[in-house]
């Protein structure tokens, strides 16, 4: 009876243990995409401000 009773104890924690490990990857794999997009308006915020600039000394 213990050694079942064990048996299923270790089978519920590792389930238990894969669903943590599954929930860290997909936090971690939102954290890469909101950084991506954070990545993308930052360059296009910092190509804006050259091209604004290149234009200004164009016409300058």
């Amino acid at each position: 009876m213990a050694k079942a009773i064990n048996a299923k104890y270790y089978h519920l924690k590792s389930i238990y243990d894969l669903e943590k490990i599954k929930i860290k990857e997909e936090k971690t794999i939102k954290k890469e995409e909101k950084l991506s997009i954070n990545w993308y308006i930052f360059l296009s915020f910092v190509f804006l401000l050259l091209g604004s600039f290149l234009n200004f000394k164009i016409k300058k």
